[in-house]
């Protein structure tokens, strides 16, 4: 066990217990199942083409207006509960002209005298009133398991008390003097003047800055000619999320605190949310539900018809209905001349529509750690002793030195004189680049470079030049003439556009022609690095929509086309981009070959990894320290799992994606390092290049009409094919040890084991026909040594905030940031351990650090000039990060290997990537599984919206 350490990490975490939340207390009914099959039947009827769609929305837009904002109702109609009671008969009004809406009838048709099956069993089941305390008693030695309405309104009042206080801000003022050379240097900080800022409920137990946003405008910037343009226009809220969560082996539930920034959109026809202001005095902000196709959105006009037949005030309902169709009238218009509709955001009223995506905006995203510091001391001043913070010392141990790490002067002074490399780009040496050769069974590689802009050629050539310790100068291969780099690497220049450019994929095997002969050559690894660039989006014709047009995009995208292509071929594939995308209006530029080409050493540094050529840097990384507990040797499989998007028209629930890769190390120390490969298309272990060849170049599997397999049972099949391939692994292992890495939350369908819940349970507690873990039907010897869950949630994980160091005399200081694991001391059973992350951007070049010193209220908004003497940087503009957090939490371990030593492997294994510069936010396995799957040409079309990136351009003209 590590020692107690004088580092303790704190978080925006406390223990929601019984003295937390007092006397506060809700109203529930619970509804049987004869009520639940009743509301599945009318779901099932609108679903099958009634008369009338019935959304969610109409039942709790009108219960929120009628309770003052807190209800929630359940989806499945397992219960509804609310701040304030609610009368019987007006729940049997509410639903009964919800299922007249239903059946097509209108309001004043709708027969109140006689309610139908479901209005009347909603309205007779008994509402009581429940006190929150009594339900958040811990048991000792048992996880928490609060019934799910708790979950759901626990956080209403406790919002309610942070927002009864003004929210002290103020940024840090830095002290300065004078260093031995006469330089102004920084020595410390001191607080400048205090602001109050006045936070508001919303009806989702959040809190909005609903008086105190922040913009261009708000933060002080001067148009210049007086003009107030879009941009100028644009504004901000902080928000303060709360919500509460278990952890694993803690015994009281957890509140689970957080900052954001909440972008006000410029219209309600393009949001999917608009927060609205009440008039009643202690009334939340209500979170409304926009519906309607985009440009057309609006509150639930049936919603409307509702409340004004039970004679309730719908003022501020009837505001959105009413700017909606003004905006509406905009879009018509513009629509009619084959324009985009242009909006400007008004001035903060008391309707304010939620951006839906990350568009382009004059208030960047991100709180910063500054204001996540403040938020930790508001919590301590309103909450008191009631605030109980979980205990998180750092782990005493060494992370190795990553070949990309900054040389010390006098690292980089010793290799200098011992004439050795002092490049931190981070390319395998040679020598292990021909070993990973040898151990693939091959006799070299040949790299095939494909290009079409002289430009691309040049940087290609300087990248392969700095990572062989070569000349540039003397390395200019004549077009398809194979050139040695080494004795055992070579390469292929080509100029390839036929092959490479956007269009229809007609011909492209045809242009393959010239550099065919390269492709296939026994004993010889071939991969391929070309020249890439983002095809210009299609003309939008009558009845394209963004979902339509994307998908033109990708069908003439020679990306996912070649790519294809090239792995049918048994080539390893990665692309690099030739033309950069002109910003603010300006024009597509090439991109020109420069000193250091980052991007061009991380495709050739992708590309190794997609080999599966593993260096020194993995059997150095996991080498344990001095003291520290030992792992045997081992190798660690990560699997990763995708639930893919459901096809418009198809009935069936879609096969699950898996993919697994396991690191395999050499029998003996300083070996060769392989990588290995698993996915569900082809379900066999293979060296990772060749399991990504063949998944690359097949199809995701296709769910078709007719098939009957449940959510469940495609769950249940991915987890039977999981053991199947940890059964395979052992074979091919040799008996070799291993572990096993997931994602909790990606994987919680699949294992009931990996719940928070049933961590103080064993199998045989429940009555769950699952597959309990990993690996838990194969025989013992099967098995693996170790089971690691995984979770990078944001709102599951605590967020940190600072770290505390007590000296040894006793006193104490705070450390901004410490990328370093950490220990969650457990109520009982075992440990978990956080590995906290410094993003990239917030310490790397050019990243300022925005936000350790100040809020987004002290943003500045910067100055352009054309002059760039003149310019000062935006500020309010810029993303602003704070630490992010990896929970690694052993699930299962086997008595002959200890936990910490597993986490710390887990953890090395996040800090010393295969082929990326800096730390991931998963180990080295699981990021190589997740990795070929994004990786995928059909990827974009599979995954879920919320994990694909943004399109760049909105539906409506903002600038």
């Amino acid at each position: 066990m590590t020692p107690e350490s004088p580092y303790q990490a704190n978080a925006l975490a406390i223990r929601c217990t019984p003295d937390l939340v007092g006397d506060s207390a809700v109203y529930v009914r619970f509804f049987d199942d004869e009520t639940r099959n009743e509301w599945k039947e009318l779901q099932k009827r609108t679903r099958r083409g009634g008369p009338e769609q019935v959304p969610y929305s109409i039942a709790t837009t009108a219960l929120r207006v009628l309770t003052g904002g807190y209800v929630h109702l359940d989806r499945n109609l397992e219960f509804l509960a609310s701040k304030e009671p609610i009368s019987d008969a007006r729940l049997l009004r509410i639903f009964t002209y919800l299922e007249g809406y239903a059946r097509g009838l209108k309001t004043d048709d709708i027969p109140l005298h006689s309610p139908p099956a479901l209005a009347r069993l909603i309205a007779q089941a008994k509402e009581r009133r429940h006190l929150l305390a009594e339900h958040l008693k811990p048991e000792l030695g048992k996880q928490p398991n609060a019934p799910g309405w708790v979950y759901q309104t626990v956080t209403w009042d406790l919002a309610r008390r942070l927002a009864a206080r003004p929210f002290d801000i103020y940024e840090l003022v830095p002290l300065r003097k004078p260093d031995s050379k006469g330089k102004l240097r920084t020595y410390d900080y001191e607080q400048g003047e205090k602001r109050k800022i006045l936070y508001v409920p919303d009806s989702n137990g959040d809190l909005i800055s609903w008086h105190d946003p922040f913009g261009r405008t708000f933060n002080g910037a001067d148009p210049g000619d007086g003009h107030r343009t879009v941009r100028d226009a644009q504004y901000a809220m902080s928000r303060i999320s709360l919500s509460m969560k278990t952890q694993p082996n803690i015994a009281t539930s957890m509140l689970m605190l957080d900052a954001h920034v909440t972008r006000v959109y410029s219209n309600l026809v393009y949001a999917k949310t608009a927060l609205v202001e009440q008039s009643g005095a202690g009334l939340p902000l209500l979170r409304v539900d926009l519906i309607g196709g985009g440009g057309l959105r609006t509150v639930n006009r049936l919603a409307l018809e509702v409340l004004a037949h039970l004679n309730m005030n719908d003022s501020v309902l009837q505001e959105i209905e009413r700017r909606s169709a003004l905006e509406r009238e905009i879009v018509k218009s513009a629509r009619e001349q084959d324009q985009k509709p242009s909006f400007t955001t008004p001035e903060p009223g008391i309707v304010r529509p939620i951006m839906p995506k990350n568009y382009p905006f004059a208030v960047g995203t991100g709180a910063g750690i500054h204001h996540l510091r403040l938020l930790a001391a508001h919590i301590d001043d309103v909450f008191g002793e009631e605030a109980v913070h979980l205990d998180m010392p750092r782990v005493e141990m060494q992370f190795a030195r990553r070949p990309t790490d900054t040389l010390t002067q006098a690292e980089k002074k010793r290799r200098e004189e011992a004439g050795e490399s002092t490049d931190t780009v981070g390319f395998p040496h040679p020598d292990d680049v021909h070993r990973a050769i040898e151990a693939a069974g091959a006799k070299r590689l040949r790299l095939l470079c494909l290009w079409y802009r002289q430009e691309t050629r040049l940087r290609l050539i300087n990248c392969l030049a700095r990572a062989y310790s070569l000349d540039p100068a003397t390395l200019d291969p004549p077009r398809g003439e194979e050139v040695f780099l080494t004795t055992n690497v070579s390469v292929v220049f080509h100029d390839a556009e036929a092959f490479l450019q956007h269009g229809p994929n007609q011909g492209r095997r045809e242009a393959m022609a010239p550099f065919k002969t390269y492709l296939n050559e026994e004993s010889v690894l071939v991969a391929a690095l070309c020249e890439t660039e983002f095809p210009q989006k299609p003309k939008k014709e009558k009845g394209d929509t963004q979902v339509s047009l994307a998908l033109k995009v990708e069908l003439i995208d020679a990306k996912y086309q070649t790519k294809r292509i090239l792995s049918e071929h048994c080539l390893s594939t990665q692309y690099l981009k030739g033309l950069e995308k002109g910003k603010f209006g300006a024009p597509d530029s090439v991109i020109q070959p420069t000193k250091d080409d980052y991007p061009a050493y991380m495709a050739l540094l992708d590309l190794y990894r997609s080999l599966g050529i593993i260096d020194q840097r993995i059997e150095e990384a996991l080498k344990p320290a001095d003291g520290e507990p030992e792992l045997p040797r081992m190798a660690f499989c990560g699997i990763h799992v995708r639930k893919q998007t459901r096809t418009p028209g198809v009935w069936g629930e879609p096969k699950r994606i898996v993919i697994a890769a396991a690191l395999v190390p050499s029998s003996q120390p300083d070996g060769v390092w392989t990588l290995l490969g698993w996915t569900s298309i082809e379900q066999q272990w293979k060296p990772y290049r060749e399991a990504e060849q063949v998944f690359h170049a097949a199809d995701y599997p296709e769910h078709r009409r007719g098939d009957d397999k449940t959510d469940d049972q495609r769950w249940a099949e991915a987890a039977q094919d999981i053991e199947q391939a940890l059964a395979d692994l052992w074979e091919y292992l040799d008996g070799m040890p291993y572990a096993v890495i997931v994602d909790g939350h990606a994987c919680r369908r699949i294992w009931p084991g990996l719940h928070n819940k049933n961590q103080s349970l064993s199998p045989e507690d429940l009555d769950d026909p699952r597959i309990w873990l990993p690996g838990n039907t194969l025989p013992e010897r099967k098995r693996p040594l170790g089971i690691i869950r995984l979770n990078t949630q944001p709102d599951e994980v605590p967020q940190a905030v600072s770290i505390t160091h007590t000296k040894k005399d006793g006193t104490t200081r705070e450390i901004k940031v410490s990328p370093q694991l950490y220990r969650r001391t457990p109520d009982f059973g075992t440990p978990s351990w956080i590995l906290f992350n410094v993003p990239r951007n917030y310490d790397g070049s050019g990243g300022g650090r925005l936000g350790s010193t100040k809020t987004r209220w002290h943003a500045d908004p910067g100055k352009s000039s054309e002059n760039a003497g003149e310019r000062e940087r935006n500020e309010l503009k810029a993303p602003w990060y704070t630490m992010t957090a990896t929970e690694i939490y052993p699930v299962a371990v086997s008595s002959s290997v200890s936990r910490e030593a597993l986490a710390i492997a887990t953890a090395r294994l996040c800090h010393q990537t295969i082929s990326w510069s800096d730390r991931s936010r998963y180990p080295a396995p699981l990021h190589a599984a997740k990795q070929m799957d994004l990786d995928h040409p059909q990827y974009r079309r599979s995954a879920p919206p919320d994990e694909l990136p943004q399109p760049e351009e909105e539906e409506f003209a903002e600038e």
